[in-house]
């Protein structure tokens, strides 16, 4: 009685074996290996920013490396440039997709052009890729005569390829002395603009001269080409105007 209890008892633990035995391969084993051979489509990362791209992967069981950063025009920084695999190919669940990020656009440092003649700037912003703006002019007391002064942006600021540099050039020591205009024969308003930029000051006196134009400078007191210090007074005698 006891061997047939025992036969009965080995004979439920073998048909219970059998049925975990099912369950396991069917449930576990087969999934697995059947899982492993199927492949799914790679979504297109490209011009997504990496975190979000990261995400969207690693939620379809891929997974990311960023292999290098390059400098792109048309992507954003931060956004994937290119993806290995390509985009809508097949790939098994748990392959690395490799991806580049984006740096932005390419910026170049302004180069130092101070103390260059405008020649000289012209050509090391032509080797940078960039061009020279607008160009200005003032005095300088340590920049010698059509020399950089200074550029805008200064040197060493990031711009991007073809940006337009301004220079400010030097006209050298601004002079205390300087040459007296030929004011004779002109008009008053043509002397008033002439001394200004010459560095000096006039007076205009008006007298009936009936021999000389309405208007218009007969005399001066300081002679054509006199050099005078810097804002020198010279007084002209003009016809009066027509009434």
């Amino acid at each position: 009685m006891e061997r047939i209890r025992n036969i009965i008892v080995y004979l439920i633990c073998a048909f219970l074996g059998i049925v975990v035995g099912v369950l396991a391969f069917n449930y576990v084993v087969m999934p697995f290996f059947v899982g492993r051979g199927k492949t799914i489509e790679i979504p297109n990362v490209i011009g997504m920013d990496y975190v979000r791209a990261e995400s969207l992967l690693t939620s379809l069981e891929f997974r990311i490396e960023k292999m290098d950063e390059e400098f792109s025009d048309s992507i954003p920084e931060g956004h994937v440039t290119t993806q290995i695999p390509h985009p809508q190919s097949y790939a098994k669940k748990g392959r690395m997709v490799r991806v580049s990020v984006s740096l932005g656009g390419e910026m170049i440092p302004v180069p130092d052009l101070v103390g260059f003649s405008l020649r000289q700037a012209e050509i090391r912003l032509e080797r940078q890729e960039l061009t020279a703006g607008e160009i200005d002019e003032e005095y300088s007391g340590t920049i010698f005569k059509d020399n950089v002064i200074s550029t805008d942006p200064i040197a060493g600021e990031l711009v991007p390829p073809g940006t337009a540099v301004d220079l400010t050039i030097s006209l050298g020591r601004k002079s205390y002395h300087v040459n007296v205009p030929n004011f004779i024969g002109r008009q008053v308003e043509e002397v008033e603009e002439l001394a200004e930029n010459a560095g000096i000051k006039v007076v205009i006196n008006y007298r009936k001269i009936p021999a000389v134009a309405p208007n218009t400078i007969y005399q001066q007191s300081e002679t054509p080409g006199t050099t005078v210090p810097r804002g020198t007074e010279v007084v002209l005698i003009a016809n009066m105007k027509e009434e």
